[in-house]
């Protein structure tokens, strides 16, 4: 076997091997046999055609058949011998093959990519603070309300901007008046997203028969117009925040209200701490991924967008990808957010080696103990879960991601903002 790098660009690089005849004969050698095992003809039994007819009957045919996964193994050693690695899943671009010839083919394969960073040590960094108040708590407690409600009608009630509505609804002409085309009824809240937040607005203290000239929105640049007549309103009454609701929607767990309200502040405090370590480390990689200079290698996007579709496919209940999914406008969409996960992925992997970090047994079982005390899991049916080589590199993986984040997070000027303030370079762009 003879084999070439060829430089396409920084990162790309091609790799053109050429197989011998002699190389290929045991390869085909073995696929005679198997295909001999269960070969049919008359005048044999099963599995007894002479290997020779096996050739010269189907030689050819199988030689055709086979090529594609012997250039496989063949590339796949071209790779061993030459030490190389590639950043991702190398591709296959071409294969020539005619028996009796030599196979030759080619393999596009990217390397890592010179990587300009600045020295993350001068990094400044947001982070949504963990803190919680009395209002989060109040919030919680008002949505439980609201969703063990009930709804209400009153003829005479005006619209409320926790109210629902149902809505008549008809086109308006060119001279702006009813043109007596009415649509299908609306039920609208001030959610709703047929109309804008202004004209929404419109409607707060509307009463049943009140008419209102909105813009729906359709998508079009001007909308259509409209009028709106409140048909009725339904008013969303909240269960009363008493020891016996508590009861009774918590099925006993707990019996007073000052004990459900301490419960849900322990859970909004872990769930407000998760979204702080998420947001510090998305704004770390959200600086270094703005300000790192590299080639983005095109196999290491391909490979992370093959992911985004696999876990499109994996949510749906049969695990495949609905009938509808367009996977070209898929990828197109999300192939920025594909060049900033496959950044990130090479920023960590340089920044990792260069502080010389590594995962230990003690962190490996300290990861173990903190998903047990999380998700209530027996720490030793997490070993075992993990003890598989994928699983494993996963773990190892994000403890890396972890120590690196820590790193950092040690050594920049983390300020710690409100939600509404924490804004990613993505956000805007």
């Amino acid at each position: 076997m003879q084999s070439t790098i060829v430089d396409v660009t920084k990162v790309r690089k091609e790799l053109h091997v050429e197989v011998s005849t002699d190389e290929l004969t045991p390869h085909f050698s073995e696929a005679y046999r198997r295909y001999q095992q269960k070969a049919t003809m008359p005048g044999f039994r099963p599995g007894k055609v002479p290997m020779a007819m096996i050739e010269k009957m189907y030689g050819v045919s199988i030689q055709y058949q086979e090529i594609e996964k012997i250039a496989q193994k063949f590339f796949q050693k071209a790779f061993d011998e030459k030490g190389l690695k590639p950043v991702a899943r190398p591709v296959m671009t071409s294969i020539d093959f005619n028996p009796g010839q030599p196979l030759k083919f080619t393999v596009a394969y990217d390397v890592q990519p010179e990587i300009k960073l600045p020295d993350y040590k001068k990094l400044s960094v947001k982070q949504i603070s963990p803190d919680i108040n009395e209002a989060d708590v109040d919030n919680e407690l008002d949505y439980i309300r609201k969703i063990s409600g009930s709804f209400e009608h009153d003829a005479a009630k005006a619209f409320e901007s926790e109210d629902f509505a149902t809505l008549e609804v008809e086109e308006l002409g060119a001279d702006g008046k009813p043109s007596g085309h009415k649509l299908n009824p609306k039920f609208f809240s001030m959610r709703s997203e047929e109309f804008s937040e202004s004209d929404k607005q419109k409607l707060i203290g509307k009463s049943k028969g009140d008419s209102v000239a909105l813009t729906m929105l359709d998508g079009t640049e001007s909308g259509r117009p409209v009028q709106v007549t409140i048909q009725n309103v339904t008013a969303l009454k909240k269960a009363d925040l008493t020891d016996d609701f508590v009861k009774d929607y918590t099925k006993g767990q707990f019996q007073t209200v000052d004990a459900f309200r301490e419960n849900l502040k322990e859970g909004i405090a872990r769930r407000f701490a998760r979204r702080s370590e998420t947001s510090l480390q998305d704004s770390i990689m959200d600086e270094l991924v703005g300000l790192a200079e590299m080639e983005i290698p095109e196999t290491l996007v391909e490979a992370f967008l093959e992911n985004f579709i696999h876990e499109v496919a994996h949510q749906q209940k049969d695990h495949k990808l609905p009938a509808d999914f367009d996977e070209n406008s898929y990828r197109a969409q999300n192939k920025p957010l594909a060049e900033r996960s496959a950044k990130w992925y090479l920023i960590k992997q340089n920044l990792i080696e260069k502080e010389n970090l590594a995962v230990t047994e003690d962190d490996f079982t300290a990861y173990l103990k903190k998903v047990s005390e999380q998700d209530k899991i027996p720490v030793e049916s997490l070993r075992r879960a993990y003890s598989k080589p994928d699983a494993r590199e996963s773990v190892n993986n994000m403890i890396l991601t972890d120590k690196l984040v820590s790193l950092i997070t040690s050594k920049v000027k983390v300020t710690m903002v409100a939600p509404e303030d924490f804004k990613l370079r993505v956000q805007n762009a």
